[in-house]
């Protein structure tokens, strides 16, 4: 039972000669909640092109998924 799931697409704009990550960004574009029934999708991709994105949820999921990596650090486990 996803209690939350979220998933996260990423966006590789490095070239092959830089490894800075300036020019990487994670969007959570996916979250689910099975145990109250809720499956939100506010990116939708086809043949690695957007092809939906709900811009209100999608800032939602990024504020929640925020929260959640806040609390999983201050538990320790990305120490």
């Amino acid at each position: 039972m996803q209690d939350p799931e979220m998933c996260f697409v990423v966006v590789d704009n490095r070239t092959h000669q830089t490894t800075d990550l300036d020019f990487v960004s994670i969007h959570p574009y996916m979250f689910q909640q099975a145990n109250m029934g809720i499956c939100q999708q506010s990116i939708q991709m086809e043949n690695n092109r957007l092809t939906k994105y709900n811009r209100k949820m999608q800032a939602d999921h990024t504020i929640f998924a925020n929260q959640w990596l806040y609390n999983i650090r201050q538990q320790g486990f990305l120490k």
